[in-house]
């Protein structure tokens, strides 16, 4: 932020607008500054405020090569003429206090709230420093602050080289603030309401992608496909046309991601609390299909089928058995490698992991305190409030209410649609996630809930087998995996 050097002689601030017509503000209110030509030297001050700017300079920006003779004449009477507005008691015996004269150029004093473009800047990065903090009601207000600021075009009447190039810069910042605004609120369901201010921005901007963009997402969240569908056409018709180039990987995705009702598209939001963030629906990304996979031809379709199942509405469990190198973790990846319609959550145990709590369930359900969703991050604190250890004597209460609490985080996740959770070398995981576990297999009778579960024997983890007793009586399916087929088969 710039120093607050003010005038002693003022009980009100000098304030200066550029963020739409050049005006300002003083004691008496409103000032008449004059001609263009004045407001734009004023403009370049207060762009540059609390810095020299030389004579010279001030030339260049006002009118650039086209410079008449009479133009350094001319930057001395617009100053006078500024002088007398701004600093009522200045005399010509004094340097002044807010326009400052120096041997070689000018000097504009003024703090950080006395131009809106400052304050426009301060807004922004506040809404920076809140979206850091994933709060998403702070950075809304702070992005609703700054663009109230805007009084329409920037520099509105100036003219000149710097004018033309403020102009430019300004726009261009106001825009991407709209932009993100907009972005938020789609992630908060309010897409109906940015709906027409992203088809006025598009229309003003034929060529902007990523208003284009928002506006297809807004549209398809409303229900209007075939609409979202026409507006990537348009901005296509013109990039073409104008460019002689087809549409950027932004809009281009979108349009993919429509044509496909790709699930990921729509979010879910913390309603009762008020705004969030979008709640990813890809918790984790899906392994990578293994190079030169062949053969299990009938076990793969065991896994599609069920996840065609759980599309439709239908819970069940898939349990892949099989001693190590069998390939179980290549053949969840060839079987998941398409889930449309659900969202995929995804964790793969490790030795280390049966030392910490719920670890597996945790990572693949993507519950952290910095999750963008109120509902992870609240279990997440509430874990932490909890400060299981294992299974200390006298625990047993906080043990089942973090239970309930991830079975609970499950059901809401499956309220928002068919979800696919994957537990890759559950031979690994801790004892309290086999306990959530063995509560869940009986959700699959009643959740758009697949539970896809790979394991080595192991005869020496009890808690591991009461798990496999539970499948009976649940929708499960079973596939036991001996040693990979060759290739040659």
């Amino acid at each position: 932020m710039r120093s607050n050097a003010l005038t002693q002689h003022r009980t009100e601030p000098l304030r200066i607008s550029l963020l739409g017509p050049v005006r300002a503000w003083g004691n008496d209110g409103e000032l008449e500054l004059g001609s263009h030509q004045r407001k734009a030297v004023l403009a370049v001050l207060a762009m540059r405020a609390n810095q020299l700017v030389t004579k010279g300079e001030l030339v260049d920006a006002i009118w650039g090569e086209a410079a008449p003779a009479s133009a350094y004449g001319g930057i001395h009477t617009h100053i006078s003429a500024l002088r007398k507005r701004l600093e009522p008691q200045w005399s010509r015996r004094s340097t002044g206090q807010v326009l400052v004269s120096s041997g070689t150029g000018y000097q504009l004093r003024l703090g950080g709230s006395q131009l809106d473009v400052e304050r426009f800047g301060d807004l922004c990065e506040l809404a920076g420093e809140r979206r850091a903090a994933r709060d998403v009601a702070g950075e809304l207000t702070a992005l609703d602050s700054a663009l109230e600021l805007w009084q329409g075009k920037a520099l509105d009447g100036v003219t000149g080289p710097h004018a033309s190039r403020q102009r430019f810069r300004l726009t261009d910042l106001r825009l991407s603030t709209i932009e993100r605004r907009a972005r938020l609120m789609l992630d908060i369901g309010a897409h109906h309401v940015v709906i027409d201010e992203l088809d006025r921005l598009c229309q003003a901007h034929p060529l902007r992608e990523v208003p284009h963009s928002l506006l297809m997402h807004a549209l398809y969240l409303d229900g209007r496909r075939q609409d979202a569908i026409d507006v990537f056409h348009r901005l296509r018709a013109a990039t073409v046309e104008r460019l002689g180039t087809e549409p950027g990987p932004c809009p281009s995705g979108m349009h993919d991601e429509i044509l496909r009702d790709d699930p990921a598209l729509r979010w879910t939001r913390d309603e009762p609390r008020g705004p969030a963030r979008p709640i990813p629906l890809l918790a984790r990304p899906r392994p990578g299909r293994r190079p030169g996979f062949t053969g299990r031809a009938t076990q793969v379709a065991v896994l599609r089928s069920a996840v065609s199942d759980v599309a439709a509405g239908t819970g069940g469990v898939v349990w892949v058995d099989g001693a190590h190198g069998t390939g179980k973790s290549a053949l969840l990846a060839e079987g998941l490698t398409d889930t449309p319609g659900c969202r995929l959550a995804w964790s793969v145990a490790d030795e280390l992991g049966q030392l910490v709590p719920l670890y597996i369930l945790l990572d693949a359900l993507d519950v952290t305190a910095l999750s963008p969703d109120p509902r992870r991050a609240g279990l997440a604190a509430m874990l932490r409030v909890l400060d299981l250890d294992r299974f200390a004597p006298g625990a047993e209460a906080r043990v089942e209410r973090a239970i309930d609490g991830v079975v609970s985080l499950v059901r809401g996740l499956c309220a928002d649609g068919p979800l696919i959770l994957v537990l890759d070398q559950l031979q690994w995981a801790d004892p309290m996630s086999l306990l959530v576990l063995r509560c869940l297999l009986p959700e699959t009778a009643d959740l758009p809930l697949l539970l896809v579960i790979a394991s080595r024997p192991a005869p020496q983890r009890p808690g591991l087998a009461r798990v496999r007793a539970a499948l009976a009586g649940t929708r499960a399916a079973t596939v036991t995996l001996g040693p990979p087929p060759s290739a040659g088969r």
